[in-house]
C-alpha cells in the first residue's frame, strides 16, 4: 500500500502542474492578445505613437518573464525579436509595417496558447 501513495503524490503534483501551466499560459498570453488588438488598432487608426509603444514594451517585458519558466525559448525569442524591430516602425509612423508585425506577434501568441494546451497531436 505504501509502494503505491508516492507515486500517486507524484502523478497528482505533475498533472496539477501540467493544469496550472495551461491555464497560466492561456491567462497570460490571452491578456497579451488583447494588449496587441489595442495596438493595432491605435496603428489602423494612425496614432500610435512611440509613448504607447513602449507602454506595450514594458508590458511584454512582464509576459516575458512570466512565460519563459513554461515555454520553450524560440517561441518567445520570436515575439520579442517582433516586439524590438515593430520599435523603430513605430518611431518613423510606419503604421503599414507596424500592422503587419502586430499580426504576426499575434498570431505567435495565438500559437503558444494553443500549443499549451493538451493534445496528443502536439506529442507525436
Amino acid at each position: 500500500m505504501k509502494s503505491i501513495i508516492i507515486p500517486l503524490i507524484a502523478l497528482a503534483l505533475v498533472v496539477g502542474f501540467g493544469i496550472y501551466e495551461v491555464i497560466s499560459i492561456n491567462k497570460i498570453y490571452g491578456g497579451f492578445e488583447d494588449k496587441i488588438d489595442y495596438m493595432i488598432t491605435l496603428a489602423e487608426n494612425k496614432s500610435l505613437t512611440e509613448e504607447e509603444y513602449d507602454y506595450f514594451c514594458q508590458e511584454w517585458l512582464e509576459v516575458r518573464a512570466k512565460s519563459e519558466l513554461f515555454l520553450p525559448h524560440n517561441d518567445v525569442y520570436e515575439i520579442n525579436l517582433r516586439v524590438s524591430e515593430t520599435k523603430a516602425y513605430v518611431k518613423e509612423r510606419d503604421y503599414e509595417l507596424c500592422l503587419g508585425h502586430l499580426a504576426v506577434m499575434k498570431d505567435l501568441a495565438n500559437y503558444i496558447r494553443h500549443l499549451s494546451k493538451p493534445d496528443f497531436s502536439h506529442i507525436m
